[in-house]
């Protein structure tokens, strides 16, 4: 997946929100996908996880 859509992607949708979700249904995928968002582009802010 071409990091350009990463951050067009991750720019759209609210990763706060997102974590929230993953985090309440146990999502590991979904949270291994945040976590590489995080790692690669610094786009959520550490008090959001």
């Amino acid at each position: 997946m071409p990091s350009s859509y990463i951050f067009k992607l991750s720019k759209r949708v609210n990763l706060g929100h997102l974590t929230e979700q993953c985090l309440s249904y146990l999502d590991f995928m979904c949270l291994e996908t945040l976590y590489f968002l995080n790692r690669n582009l610094v786009l959520v802010p550490m008090s959001w996880i």
